[in-house]
């Protein structure tokens, strides 16, 4: 009874990933290109700043995110890529600031 429980419950999680990935998908290819554009305008001066890399880091890894929990590997893994994305993503809103 039980397992058929956490059954409903996966398969309802299931059903809110594919739209929600989708979108994460879509706006990291944007950042991305945005990025990329950046990169190729500056050349290496790119990498000299520190903002920068906390511009494309969620970028990169956000796709590799969804990908892997969709191929579901190792949840501890998807956990601490969650953990080092959310953190620059917060010090990338201290640029705001």
């Amino acid at each position: 009874m039980e397992s058929e429980a956490k059954q409903k419950v996966i398969g309802f999680n299931d059903l809110n990933f594919y739209p929600i990935s989708i979108i994460l998908l879509i706006s990291s290819l944007y950042f991305l290109t945005s990025e990329c554009r950046q990169l190729i305008g500056s050349g290496f001066g790119y990498f000299l700043s520190v903002w920068n890399y906390l511009d494309i880091i969620p970028a990169v890894v956000i796709p590799i995110i969804v990908v892997s929990d969709y191929m579901r590997l190792r949840y501890d893994l998807i956990h601490s890529m969650n953990a080092f994305t959310a953190m620059t993503m917060w010090l990338k809103f201290l640029y705001f600031l």
